[in-house]
């Protein structure tokens, strides 16, 4: 099996380096499908109205390198808007980004350089569980947010979430339309992958 170290995958995660593996629940990839997502996100009162996962292994392989837990905003457009000061910044600045949202699109987009990042070809990308349907654009909310998370990395996701979707709720309350998606980037069982294709993450 393939052996990757811990300094990738954390780089994965987050760009905060200082988080503590096993205080946070970091554990090796499973094979997950919907009953054990669901399972995981009533275990820490996270509810979704849906979970959404990669379509298939090759584009899981691609949305992966975007990091977990991360966040991508969308204009009502459909447009990408970056939510980060600086590239390299950490995604703490998430919460604050979505509290300063307002109805008026005015935030940075980069039509050019993430061009693929457009809301249209995203949601090609993945599809809804448990029924594997694929999701369509909505053009009558003011921002989409897709939120990734995963099971393995434990509380570094569901803290995360719980936090942003706290967010999300006190920018709804504010008159904001905002659609969330909550997209799962575990190995799911529709990719046929077996056990032994899984990555073995050293922790040590």
């Amino acid at each position: 099996m393939t052996r990757i170290y811990i300094l990738f995958i954390l780089t994965l995660f987050s760009s905060c380096k200082s988080i503590l593996v096993y205080t946070y629940g970091v554990r090796q990839p499973k094979i997950e499908n919907n009953q054990s997502l669901n399972k995981f996100l009533n275990k820490y009162n996270i509810y979704t109205n849906d979970i959404h996962v990669a379509a298939d292994s090759v584009v899981f392989k691609e949305l992966i390198k975007g990091g977990v837990p991360e966040a991508y905003f969308f204009d009502s457009n459909g447009v990408y808007i970056q939510y980060r000061e600086e590239t390299e910044s950490c995604n703490a600045n998430v919460t604050r980004f979505i509290d300063t949202l307002k109805a008026a699109n005015n935030y940075p987009i980069y039509t050019d350089k993430h061009s693929d990042l457009h809301l249209d070809t995203f949601l090609t990308k993945i599809i809804s569980l448990p029924d594997l349907n694929p999701i369509e654009f909505n053009e009558n909310f003011d921002y989409t947010i897709v939120f990734t998370w995963t099971k393995y990395i434990g509380k570094v996701s569901t803290n995360h979430l719980i936090e942003w979707q706290n967010a999300v709720t006190t920018a709804q309350e504010r008159g904001l339309k905002i659609r969330p998606i909550y997209l799962n980037l575990d190995y799911m069982e529709h990719f046929g992958m077996m056990k032994d294709d899984l990555p073995e993450f050293d922790y040590k």
